[in-house]
């Protein structure tokens, strides 16, 4: 009989082992061992630069060309006629009006390519958060990953790369 109780008593005892267990794997180790397969399979240096190409294809997608020679440089290769032909029917507003349009033109390209620097360099951040929300939105799947010693792989842990 005493060896039954004994056997109750310990069965507590296990399955308060085990849930702690359960614990440590869901919050502790789990989250660490797939941090390290992430590291390992090289998963973070290809999201990095699939961002980067991504943002580079954008850049050249937006890139626009604009005119390097000033309007007046333009009316200057016309002739003195034409140049003072040109003044006498207000060419002198026009081409300031133009050359202000060219360089808010550059002054908008100059901005643009910062921005997609400034994105690209925080590509590296934003493959870390998609690792982080992947190890929150599968904290079960990762504990029990941890908890089998990496024997049990469930389907969220197998297409990781996908999501």
């Amino acid at each position: 009989m005493s060896m039954e109780t004994n056997l109750l008593n310990a069965g507590g005892g296990i399955v308060v082992a085990g849930l702690i267990y359960a614990g440590v794997s869901m919050y502790a180790t789990g989250p660490l061992i797939l941090d390290r397969t992430i590291q390992k399979s090289g998963w973070l240096g290809r999201c990095e630069r699939l961002i980067k190409i991504e943002l580079a294809s954008q850049s050249a997608h937006h890139a626009t060309n604009t005119p390097t020679m000033r309007c007046r440089d333009a009316v200057g290769m016309l002739g003195p006629d034409m140049g003072r032909l040109f003044r006498h029917f207000g060419g002198d507003r026009a081409c300031a009006m133009m050359d202000a349009k060219v360089a808010a033109a550059r002054r908008l390209e100059r901005l643009k390519r910062e921005g997609f620097k400034a994105a690209s360099s925080r590509a590296r951040s934003r493959c870390d958060c998609a690792v982080s929300q992947a190890i929150d939105t599968n904290r079960s799947a990762v504990g029990l990953y941890a908890g089998s010693a990496r024997l049990i792989r469930s389907n969220s842990i197998v297409n990781l790369d996908a999501a």
